[in-house]
């Protein structure tokens, strides 16, 4: 069952999960195996580099309260889900982790499990994922100008298309920058130049010969 929780993190994980399950089914179904595979590594990028590191004082913080049992609850549920998942195509390792994480049997007489419509959030899986984008992309800045995560600045500037109301306090922690500024299209123009180029191999398919065209 899944678990009952109101953290947003918990939430996310388990919208994620029912997302990768509901392609996986799909696609296996129709044995396409190495497309069922796909979102399994990100959504593995996901719980490691998301979920889990943004928990960490939740998970070690003194006491077991109901918040931090929730979230131990939903780390079990995704990992056992998980493991039921990878048993037709990593047997020993989803056997191993089935049974270490207290599975009865084996993972092998379990069902492949069926996606939870209701648990999947959209608009939550495309907040996270904009909020990540943005975090990755601030980073790659700082790496190129050689200025660690660790040493706070003062502001973030950026602008997104997307339609999501992001939780800029995230950010802000994530990022470790002090304000945020969310640009306007006029005030991107000032740092940056929009260059629309055609591709060819795509257009082509439906223009043929007048791609040369279309490019210039």
């Amino acid at each position: 069952a899944i678990p009952k929780t109101e953290n947003e993190l918990d939430l996310w994980i388990i919208s994620e999960l029912q997302s990768v399950v509901k392609h996986f089914r799909t696609e296996l179904d129709a044995y396409n195996i190495e497309v069922a595979l796909r979102p399994i590594a990100p959504f593995i990028d996901n719980l490691n580099k998301w979920y889990l590191r943004r928990n960490r004082r939740r998970f070690w913080a003194n006491g077991l309260n109901p918040d931090k049992q929730s979230g131990y609850e939903t780390l079990h549920y995704v990992l056992l889900t998980l493991s039921k998942l990878l048993a037709p195509i990593c047997p020993f390792f989803a056997e191993k982790m089935f049974r270490d994480l207290g599975g009865s049997g084996s993972v092998h007489l379990e069902l492949i499990p069926h996606a939870r419509e209701k648990s999947i959030n959209s608009d939550l899986e495309k907040k996270v994922s904009v909020s990540r984008e943005i975090v990755a992309l601030s980073a790659g800045i700082r790496a190129r100008a050689k200025i660690k995560l660790r040493q706070p600045l003062e502001t973030l500037s950026f602008l997104t298309t997307e339609k999501v109301e992001l939780d800029l306090e995230v950010i802000k922690a994530e990022a470790n920058v002090k304000n945020i500024t969310i640009l306007t299209e006029a005030e991107l123009s000032k740092f940056a130049t929009k260059i629309i180029r055609v591709n060819a191999r795509m257009v082509g398919k439906k223009f043929g010969k007048k791609v040369q065209a279309l490019i210039k």
